[in-house]
């Protein structure tokens, strides 16, 4: 970061480095703070559970900075969560009965908070993928042992046959088969 003062004005550049740095701490603390914020309106222990999850892999994705695996489940689980805030929205909101002023109030802020960080989840996972890749993950979808030569591997070849392939020489004195195997 660097400050340099201008005819009385503060510019501040930041560097590209910084900003990948804190990205994923500035996005854990405004998931955490959000999250508080809807739980003002009484959304219910899935919004918390939801968002619980996320949080937690999102510290493991910051405690552990080497790896991509943790970057990969918090985009996946954002993506499902934007899903699931949709659904507890569309179930909890509007509320069917307000007693207090005030309660209505409390359901109001929750319900904006909670489309407020519905509406930042895509930028949220645009982050998340910078950051797996910066980490080195690849979009590739290599299974385990799908196809362990690594590459095409080519149909046109003829695969040689038991005729095609030299035989080793027959020796009586040792045959290859003689006795079956007897550990000593």
């Amino acid at each position: 970061m660097q400050a340099s003062a201008d005819r009385g004005q503060l510019t501040v550049q930041l560097d590209a480095n910084m900003i990948d740095k804190y990205a994923l701490k500035i996005i854990v603390v405004v998931q955490f703070v959000l999250t508080t914020w809807s739980l003002v309106g009484g959304f219910g222990l899935a919004l918390l559970f939801m968002n619980s999850v996320l949080i937690l892999t999102g510290l493991w994705a910051i405690g552990v900075p080497q790896s991509v695996e943790n970057i990969a489940m918090l985009a996946v689980f954002e993506g499902i969560a934007i899903l699931s805030d949709i659904i507890i929205l569309a179930v909890e909101y509007p509320p069917r009965v307000c007693g207090v002023v005030s309660s209505c109030g409390a359901q109001r802020f929750g319900a904006v908070m909670c489309i407020f960080h519905l509406i930042l989840k895509p930028f949220i996972i645009f982050f998340l993928v910078r950051e797996y890749r910066r980490r080195g993950g690849d979009y590739s979808l290599n299974f385990p042992n799908s196809h362990p030569s690594g590459g095409y591997e080519n149909l046109d070849q003829s695969v040689p046959t038991n005729s095609q392939v030299d035989p080793l020489p027959y020796n009586p004195q040792n045959p290859p088969f003689d006795k079956p195997y007897a550990p000593q």
